[in-house]
């Protein structure tokens, strides 16, 4: 089976091209851009290199889509791959809002294909590694987690609003499944401050309740010194591991433990999250059980509109 590569991002050529070659089943990359094909040509992997993203959904016979266009152009290209009969994988953040996502989920479930958003960062070995530190049942009542970086270009489209930026749709997504994956259910409340704003806001504080006394807190932004951490406190322990959002494939990492006032450090294997993600997506769509990626991208859909809706 081929992939399409809809947009030549420069993520998409760094670490998607090469981990969808390395996927078992996938033979090759058909890519396309607006810039024409010989903007596509680099990213065209055993494939063929299209002039227009049109052109490449009427003449490619890949299986899978994977979009990594300006975040505006999501939509528009996730639902003419569903239409045509493929399965999508689209960057994050996947759509603008909770209603949209819905709509090409039930497009996709109609059509027995599989939509998903890449929030690649938990499939990444080391996240395993901090679930079993949480042993016996004993899942984090407190999170805190912050990413935060240099500005960007001026022209970068994250500054723009037409093209789908800001920081709250760009690094929200980060926020959305964190939470996911810690606490499993929807908050109770979602508490969002916008901290820094241009055209679009630049930085955001969240807090997220819970049942049961748990909580989230997170700060994101463009804009700052580099900060890419997670800490997790339960009873009895607590854990801190830094290149949360975006862990590098080849290290080893450390997650610095602390139990019961013991301090301890354990370290967890090298891995390529994206490669990780894309195993389960093409096993997925073999086996036709594409529930669990349908209902992540939903509940991550509607923690952002809350976290939008809550923003001051």
């Amino acid at each position: 089976m081929k992939a399409l590569l809809i947009g030549c991002s420069a993520v998409a050529g760094r670490r998607v091209v090469p981990a969808l070659l390395a996927t078992r089943g996938i033979d090759g990359i058909d890519a396309a851009s607006r810039r024409g094909a010989d903007a596509a040509r680099p990213f065209a992997q055993g494939g063929t290199a299209y002039a227009t993203p049109d052109e490449a959904l009427s003449g490619s016979d890949a299986g899978l889509v994977y979009i990594s266009t300006e975040n505006a152009a999501h939509v528009h290209w996730a639902e003419r791959a569903l239409a045509a009969g493929r399965s999508v994988i689209v960057d994050k953040p996947a759509f603008a809002d909770a209603a949209t996502a819905r709509r090409l989920v039930g497009m996709a479930e109609a059509a027995g294909l599989l939509l998903a958003e890449a929030t690649v960062f938990l499939d990444h070995p080391r996240i395993d590694a901090l679930t079993r530190a949480f042993a016996n049942d004993n899942r984090p009542t407190a999170v805190q987690a912050c990413f935060s970086f240099p500005s960007l270009p001026a022209d970068d489209f994250r500054y723009d609003p037409a093209r789908g930026g800001g920081a709250l749709a760009d690094l929200g997504p980060y926020a959305a499944a964190t939470c996911r994956y810690f606490f499993g259910d929807a908050p109770a409340r979602i508490d969002t401050q916008v901290l820094a704003r241009a055209a679009v806001e630049t930085a955001f504080a969240v807090t997220a309740f819970y049942a049961y006394g748990r909580c989230f807190q997170g700060i994101y932004g463009f804009g700052s010194e580099y900060q890419n951490w997670i800490s997790a406190t339960g009873p009895g322990i607590a854990a801190r591991l830094d290149r949360f959002c975006t862990p590098p494939p080849a290290a080893e990492l450390d997650i610095d433990l602390r139990r019961n006032n013991e301090p301890a450090v354990t370290t967890s294997p090298a891995g390529d999250c994206f490669v990780a993600f894309f195993a389960r997506a093409a096993d997925a769509m073999t086996s036709g059980e594409t529930a669990r990626f349908h209902a992540d991208l939903l509940a991550d859909a509607d923690f952002r509109d809350r976290m939008r809706e809550g923003a001051r």
